[in-house]
C-alpha cells in the first residue's frame, strides 16, 4: 500500500455525503449487521459530534472509520475494511487518524465496543494502549455476543504518548499515508 513502485499511498480524507453510497457497498460487504442508509446519512451530514473518514488506494474505497466526541471522550463508533483488504494496515492506518482527530478536538481519552470474538481487533487496539473495561451483555445482538468496553490511558500519559506516537509513525510508513494530517 505504500506508495511507489506498488502504486500511490493509502490516501485517509474526510467523508462527504457523496461518499455514502460506496461506504453502504462497504458495509454490506464487511459488516455483519450494517447500519440503516440514513443512520450513516446522519452522521456525516447532521451530527456536529461525529467525524468519519474514508481509506483509498488508487481511488478505491477500502475502508471508513468514525468517531463521536462525548464531552473530553471520543468514541470510536466504527472501523470497517473490505474483507478482500484486511491485514494491510487500513483499520491501523485509520485508528491513528481518529486518535490524532480526538487529540486536536481536546479529548482527554478513547473509548469503544469491540465484539469478544474479534481478537484481530482486540490485538490492534491493545498495541494502541486500550485496555479492557468492562462488557455489555449481549451488545452485538445478531449472535448475541458481548461486546468488550475498551479505554486508552489519557492522551498526556507520559508512558502512553510517546508510545502512540512510535506506533503510529511506524503505521503509516507501512501504509504511505500522511493520515496524521
Amino acid at each position: 500500500m505504500k506508495a511507489g513502485a506498488a502504486g500511490p499511498a493509502l490516501e485517509i480524507a474526510p467523508m462527504r455525503a457523496s461518499d455514502l453510497a460506496e461506504v453502504r457497498r462497504l458495509e454490506l460487504a464487511a459488516l455483519p449487521c450494517p447500519w440503516p442508509e440514513s443512520a450513516m446519512r446522519h452522521e456525516v451530514e447532521q451530527n456536529p459530534y461525529a467525524t468519519y473518514f474514508t481509506a483509498r488506494h488508487a481511488g478505491r474505497l477500502l475502508g471508513y472509520a468514525g468517531l463521536w466526541v462525548q464531552v473530553d471522550e471520543m468514541h470510536v463508533s466504527m472501523i470497517a475494511v473490505l474483507p478482500e483488504a484486511r491485514r494491510r494496515g487500513i483499520a491501523e492506518t485509520l485508528l491513528v487518524r481518529l486518535l490524532r482527530e480526538g487529540m486536536a478536538r481536546g479529548c482527554l481519552r478513547a473509548t469503544l465496543e469491540v465484539r469478544e470474538r474479534n481478537l484481530a481487533a482486540q490485538a490492534l487496539y491493545a498495541r494502541y494502549g486500550f485496555a479492557e473495561v468492562g462488557r455489555r451483555k449481549r451488545y452485538y445482538r445478531d449472535i448475541d455476543e458481548d461486546g468488550l468496553i475498551l479505554t486508552t490511558p489519557d492522551f498526556d500519559d507520559e508512558a502512553w504518548r510517546p508510545r502512540f506516537e512510535a506506533q503510529a509513525a511506524e503505521a503509516l510508513r507501512r501504509t504511505g499515508s500522511s493520515a496524521a494530517e
